[in-house]
């Protein structure tokens, strides 16, 4: 007996009707009938999305009243942005050292991106304190270049102060050369985070800017790669807390500006008097400062006036020369 096949769904799907069509009737007609059919539906999707399927979040519109009374409060400012790692993930990341300044500082607990949530464009109201309709930066990928209003930045700079941002290439779509020196963005995923915190001792110890912006990467790559659900996502936070670390101990001995280092007329307090060390007391001066930073010891400079020596001789030489280098260095190199 001989049963002929018979097609189980009689109704053709969308995609095989225009497969059908292109192939029985294989003319300039049918080939634009089924991309104008295919754009209609990509922008009808396009347009129920935007308008029935995003709420984008309301932009805070009033100005934060926690502002300094006109005092300078710190030396340096340092900025840590770790990109594109959600609040609700880090808490569940095992990362003693981001927990100890948590529990040092303030924590914020309500805070949530802008939308759209892209790099350049968070980056551009986090240092414009802008929303994206008044800062401009709407993507990734901009037309136009510079934020279209005052940037923290322009502001350092109008009160005879510096800032940097660290980061990858196109935020200088947003803030320009001057002030962002970038990473290339193809550097290995498991290498990124050390370049740009590398690129960040550079540029504090060329630079010495009053405010530093740091931007880590990998964790948002891993996102991007894996899902923020993955393990590998989870893993890649644990990695950035000991970036973040090892960044943030090395600037507590490095990158202090002062302005002179050879003065003797100096006050401790009294956990420095107990941790100092002279390892040589030819150049004390600049040895105990090495060593006092490296500890962790806050100094403040304060100005003091000099008067021309009335008597005596100096006993700076050309073997002073020699020999301070090489007590200070040996100062850096010790435990």
């Amino acid at each position: 007996t001989f049963l002929p096949l018979q097609d189980t769904d009689p109704t053709p799907s969308l995609g095989g009707f225009g497969l059908k069509l292109l192939v029985t009737h294989p003319t300039p007609g049918s080939f634009v009938g089924i991309e104008t059919l295919v754009l209609g539906i990509g922008v009808s999707a396009l347009l129920l999305h935007q308008w029935f399927f995003t709420w984008p979040p309301a932009p805070p519109l009033v100005p934060t009243r926690l502002r300094s009374a006109g005092r300078r409060v710190s030396r340096r400012f340092i900025t840590i942005v770790i990109d594109g790692c959600r609040a609700d993930r880090l808490l569940e990341a095992n990362t003693p050292y981001i927990d100890r300044l948590r529990g040092e500082g303030t924590d914020y607990v309500n805070a949530s991106t802008v939308y759209p949530a892209r790099t350049v464009t968070a980056f551009s109201s986090m240092l414009t304190g802008a929303p994206p309709k008044v800062h401009g930066m709407g993507s990734n990928f901009v037309p136009n270049l510079g934020v279209k209003c005052e940037s923290i930045f322009d502001s350092l700079s109008a009160s005879g102060m510096t800032g940097k941002l660290v980061g990858i290439a196109h935020l200088v779509d947003a803030f320009g050369d001057r002030d962002v020196e970038t990473v290339t963005a193809v550097t290995d995923n498991d290498e990124i985070d050390e370049a740009l915190a590398a690129r960040g001792r550079a540029v504090i110890q060329r630079d010495d800017p009053d405010l530093l912006v740091l931007q880590l990467l990998s964790v948002d790559q891993t996102g991007h790669a894996r899902g923020s659900y993955n393990s590998e996502y989870l893993a890649k936070i644990e990695e950035t807390d000991h970036v973040i670390e090892r960044f943030l101990k090395w600037c507590e001995s490095t990158g202090r500006r002062i302005t002179d280092g050879q003065t003797g007329f100096r006050a401790f307090s009294r956990r420095a008097l107990e941790c100092a060390e002279i390892i040589d007391d030819y150049n004390y001066a600049q040895v105990l400062t090495l060593d006092l930073l490296k500890k962790g010891m806050r100094i403040r400079e304060v100005p003091i006036s000099y008067r021309l020596r009335a008597n005596g001789k100096s006993f700076i030489s050309a073997r002073y020369l020699w020999r301070v280098p090489v007590g200070m260095l040996r100062e850096m190199i010790s435990q």
